[in-house]
């Protein structure tokens, strides 16, 4: 939407009526505020998503409190300061400072600006706030608005040119509050005041810059004269006492070279005020549009650089406003807002769960009993003794038959015959005497094949493990044998074998 202004009274009679702001305001104003509310929503969805996401839901709500007292720390310590200032500089009002107080009080009533703010006059800024080296300082902080204004730039008060300046200046400083607290523009003021806005500050300060811009236009418009206007500027450029030495044609050329410097640009970037050259050049752009002649006028008495303005001047009345894209804005940052929420709420609840101890399922204690040691039977030592091809066939006989020392005893078949017969003694003495029992009787013990009588025989290892003998009786033939190490005495007996074969099965067979 392009921008229609009507046209002010001349210089010797500024106009005295409200202004409608809402026509006077820089026409980039709303596109910037637009970006900077919804880039300040999407950082401040992040940080909702980043931080707040990874607390519980009583580390937010700790969190909450602990930010809410901070602010209220800091507000209450701004109070102090302004209370402070009452000692350190003067306030403006109808009792200090009468006819700086009219100044003001007639621009607030054109602009229509009725919030309190605070205006006090110091020599110099720096002597109240350290390392400060502006000449104007504007602070505000949910709903407090201090201005600070050094006592140069005021002038003499008494005199109808320093009155008009005066009005210029407090004219862009009131102008540019009321740009920065209009109906949209007080939800972008406390997320700034929550610090949300520095992750995008680039993003941010170009509707800062645009306020200022504002604020000068209204100013312009307060006073109705470009010439006491650019002077004002002149003032808050090099001071009061250069001011009036300095030349139109090389501050235009210098504010042409600034404009255009890539450098310059983006070290604006971080800017809350533009640079003075562009405020200069701004200001010419909206007289040309604001007040007919004014530009000429000034144009005419520029001894260089004409073009060049003149493509600037043109680049500015190009411009139009997109007042549009703010409600359109404020619907996008509300939805990224409440999606931020909803997303740190959501991490919260995650987080929650995963940290709640779960019920687990209590099971009684395991005792743990001392390691014991098996018992090993004779009867087990016995029947492991046995071939393993044989042990399935085996069962425990009375070893009380055999001897007295006798401990367990198991005969085993592998079929009808041959059948074995295992006797464990206790005493190897025992052992050897019932073995011997067997070859002093009428019992025959040729093997037939060249043993005979009782023989030395070795296992498997090839150590000799005991003593070997064949007893052939009616009812057959039998290989008696001896296991010293196991204190084992043996017995293979088959009735229908010869004893040559009866010893080669038990070579083949149960030789340990």
């Amino acid at each position: 939407m392009s921008q229609t202004f009507h046209q002010p009274p001349g210089p010797s009679a500024p106009p005295a009526g409200p202004l409608d702001v809402r026509v006077l305001r820089h026409p980039t104003e709303s596109s910037r505020f637009a970006l900077a509310l919804v880039a300040t929503a999407t950082g401040t969805a992040l940080v909702l998503v980043v931080v707040l996401g990874a607390l519980s839901i009583a580390e937010q709500a700790a969190y909450v409190v602990g930010l809410v007292a901070l602010l209220v720390v800091f507000w209450i310590t701004l109070q102090i300061w302004r209370v402070r200032l009452l000692a350190d500089a003067i306030r403006v009002d109808e009792a200090t400072l009468p006819d700086l107080d009219r100044i003001v009080q007639d621009v607030r009533g054109r602009l229509g600006f009725d919030r309190r703010v605070d205006i006090f006059v110091v020599d110099k800024i720096g002597r109240v706030v350290r390392g400060e080296t502006r000449t104007t300082m504007t602070t505000t902080y949910f709903g407090v608005r201090v201005v600070l204004v050094e006592a140069g730039l005021v002038g003499d008060l008494r005199n109808l040119e320093d009155r008009q300046r005066c009005t210029f200046l407090m004219a862009t400083i009131i102008g540019a509050l009321k740009a920065r607290h209009s109906q949209w523009s007080a939800v972008l003021e406390v997320l700034h005041s929550l610090k949300l806005t520095v992750l995008v500050a680039p993003l941010v300060t170009p509707w800062l810059r645009a306020t200022v811009y504002t604020g000068d236009r209204l100013a312009y418009a307060c006073t109705g004269d470009l010439d006491v206007s650019l002077k004002a500027a002149y003032q808050s450029l090099v001071g009061s006492s250069v001011a009036s030495d300095l030349h139109a044609t090389g501050l235009v050329g210098q504010a042409i070279s600034v404009r255009r410097n890539p450098i310059l640009r983006l070290a604006q970037l971080l800017r809350s005020a533009p640079h003075v050259p562009n405020r200069y050049l701004e200001l010419l752009g909206f007289a040309e549009a604001y007040q007919v002649g004014a530009y000429a006028q000034f144009r005419h008495g520029l001894a260089a650089h004409t073009s060049d303005l003149d493509q600037v001047v043109a680049r500015h009345s190009r411009r139009r406003d997109h007042v549009g894209l703010v409600p359109v804005a404020f619907t996008l940052s509300a939805g990224l807002v409440v999606a931020g929420l909803v997303g740190a709420v959501a991490l919260a609840d995650t987080l929650d769960e995963g940290t709640t101890p779960q019920a687990v399922p209590t099971t009684p204690p395991v005792t743990t009993l001392p390691p014991t040691t098996p018992t090993f039977t004779p009867a087990d030592a016995l029947l492991a003794y046995v071939p393993a091809t044989l042990q399935a066939g085996c069962s425990g006989t009375d070893p009380a038959d055999y001897a007295v020392s006798a401990v367990a005893s198991f005969q085993c078949t592998s079929g009808e015959e041959p059948v074995l017969t295992y006797v464990g003694f206790s005493s190897t003495e025992e052992l050897h005497e019932e073995f011997q029992s067997y070859g002093t009787g009428s019992y025959d013990n040729d093997c037939g094949n060249g043993i005979d009588g009782s023989v030395p025989w070795t296992g498997t290892d090839g150590l000799e493990q005991g003593l070997l003998m064949c007893v052939s009786t009616e009812d057959g033939a039998n290989v008696v044998w001896t296991d010293d190490d196991d204190g084992v005495l043996g017995f293979a007996s088959a009735s229908t074998m010869a004893p040559s074969d009866l010893v080669t099965w038990w070579d083949d067979v149960v030789r340990p």
